[in-house]
């Protein structure tokens, strides 16, 4: 966990005018943080521990301003998605 939040995280922020636009998560965005978050779940499925913990932690060390404005943005697709009525 130190080094995700002394590292990995000072790393996210210089990177957040690269993996953020306009607001939004960009597709290399997405793939950065769901590839962080698959290395910190590998890493403490290693050492013995719950591969959630260490999603959990490689989430924690993101900016909040990446991946809250990106969540919200993908949550109100994904309802707009599902909430549509579907033709036959």
């Amino acid at each position: 966990m130190a080094f995700t939040l002394l590292i990995v995280r000072p790393l996210l922020v210089q990177a957040k005018a690269w993996l953020v636009e306009d607001g939004a998560l960009t597709e290399a965005g997405l793939v950065v943080g769901l590839a962080l978050m698959a290395l910190g779940a590998w890493f403490t499925d290693l050492i013995g521990l719950h591969a959630v913990f260490g999603a959990f932690v490689m989430g924690a060390a993101m900016s909040r301003a990446i991946s809250s404005r990106a969540s919200n943005r993908s949550r109100s697709l994904c309802c707009f998605r599902f909430s549509s009525p579907t033709r036959a």
